[in-house]
């Protein structure tokens, strides 16, 4: 991928994104030298971050996203009127808030750094990346630390195509993803 230099925002995103890759890798190494995560694991727990990272970068978020205009208009109801929406008031206003709550506090945090379609973007990267995380921890629960079925498990979860689809979207699937995991 070609980024133009003068491009801040983006620079600003890959920063962020670097800093959560590299945290990751540091947390992996630091596991896999107490003991505590094996090497196989960590690579299929890479492997998957760097896919969602990868497709991240390689999606805007309006691409295949065919409700991404009501969700932002859902944070943007928030963000303008501190209240709720009413019900039939919008496209994705019937929808529960938890996911609006959270992505208005993400394009808050994010307002001066990235537009509020790239920050919500990068608050799915998290969630996904997440529930990847927790998907290897209750793999390692479920398997009862049998090594090669927890890594083949994570390495499904990594690999599999909606999971890495949902790193770039602007859409609530991804906070029902994190939390059902």
């Amino acid at each position: 991928l070609q980024v133009s230099t003068k491009d801040t925002t983006l620079r600003i995103l890959q920063l962020l994104v670097a800093l959560v890759g590299s945290a990751f890798v540091t947390l992996c190494v630091q596991r896999i030298a107490s003991g505590k995560l094996h090497a196989l694991l960590c690579f299929a727990l890479f492997l998957g971050v760097f896919l969602r990272i990868l497709y991240f970068y390689a999606t805007p978020y309006n691409v295949r996203a065919n409700d991404v205009d009501g969700h932002l208009e859902y944070v943007h109801y928030l963000s303008e009127h501190h209240a709720l929406p009413p019900a039939k008031g919008g496209w994705q206003f019937y929808q529960p808030p938890l996911y609006y709550v959270v992505s208005l506090g993400t394009s808050t945090v994010l307002k001066n750094v990235v537009p509020t379609p790239v920050a919500l973007q990068f608050q799915s990267l998290i969630f996904s990346i997440a529930s990847l995380v927790l998907i290897a921890l209750l793999g390692l629960q479920l398997f009862h630390g049998e090594r090669i079925w927890t890594t083949l498990f994570t390495l499904f979860a990594a690999t599999m195509p909606g999971f890495v689809f949902s790193a770039a979207r602007v859409n609530n699937d991804v906070l029902v993803q994190f939390l059902i995991v």
